[in-house]
């Protein structure tokens, strides 16, 4: 007797499943990442300039603000277009990481997905986050007065890419060449 498809009852993990998860995982971290970076960035600038007392940031600090709405305040899209533009997209991606991702991905997934489409779908996530989270690390750094690290944003962009996808595993399973740029 077959087991009706809406239950979960595909449970084989194998060495490629098992590292899609690990990069779904580093996924959501860099997504998480970035969220928390520009929330805790939008309170600390309403702080720094005097829209918030520091009693009134005691109790902001556990509410809850969408990314969007920290995006408007910090980078309103009418005086900074380009800086606004960068952290839509990157909204954008991490709404896509934390809401459609994974969606059919239980069981194994390398019978659902091939390995070029996985790659492809997660560096189309990551890129725009870690160019955002470049800036958004970049602006907290220049507002807390802190160094600033010595890297190009593209270049940025490509270590957290590399991160990701584990590009050094021993896992890795695309063979060169690659069709793509990593």
């Amino acid at each position: 007797m077959n087991d009706p498809d809406i239950f979960l009852t595909d449970f084989e993990i194998t060495e490629t499943t098992e590292f899609f998860h690990a990069v779904l995982g580093r996924c959501l971290i860099v997504a998480t990442r970035f969220d928390s970076l520009c929330d805790h960035t939008c309170l600390l600038t309403r702080f720094k300039i005097g829209e918030l007392s520091l009693s009134v940031l005691k109790d902001e600090v556990v509410k809850f603000r969408t990314l969007a709405s920290n995006i408007h305040k910090m980078f309103p899209q009418d005086m900074l277009p380009e800086l606004f533009d960068i952290f839509d997209e990157a909204r954008i991606a991490r709404n896509s990481i934390a809401h459609g991702l994974c969606k059919g991905l239980t069981g194994c997934i390398d019978t659902k997905v091939t390995d070029l489409e996985f790659i492809q779908m997660v560096q189309e996530v990551i890129k725009p986050i870690a160019l955002a989270d470049y800036w958004i690390s970049y602006f907290l750094s220049k507002l807390n007065q802190e160094p600033l690290l010595q890297i190009k944003p593209e270049n940025y962009q490509k270590k957290i890419l590399n991160w990701v996808l584990d590009c050094n595993s021993e896992y890795w399973i695309p063979p060169p060449p690659y069709p793509y740029k990593i």
